[in-house]
């Protein structure tokens, strides 16, 4: 009895996975011709801009659409300034 409430189980699991397969659709490129700000409160040529560069063009890679990806430096406050600029 164990085994067969199991293979219920997983029949209605294989059932409704590959029921919502079939209704799965592709990101639509949102950020196509789009620019991405990446502000940072700090000067440049520190561990941070090192790091952010090296990531920007995996992130316009990867985001659907391949917008332009621009590192800001808004440095003072200990990063308020660039806290406030949203």
């Amino acid at each position: 009895m164990q085994s067969g409430a199991l293979l219920v189980i997983w029949v209605l699991g294989v059932v409704f996975y590959l029921g919502f397969v079939g209704h799965v659709y592709a990101q639509s490129s949102y950020y196509q011709g789009k620019t991405i700000k990446l502000i940072q409160g700090r000067e440049p040529g520190g561990s941070g801009d090192i790091r952010s560069r090296a990531v920007v063009p995996f992130l316009s890679k990867y985001i659907p659409g391949n917008p332009n990806i621009v590192t800001e430096f808004m440095p003072g406050g200990g990063g308020r300034k660039a806290a406030n600029s949203f």
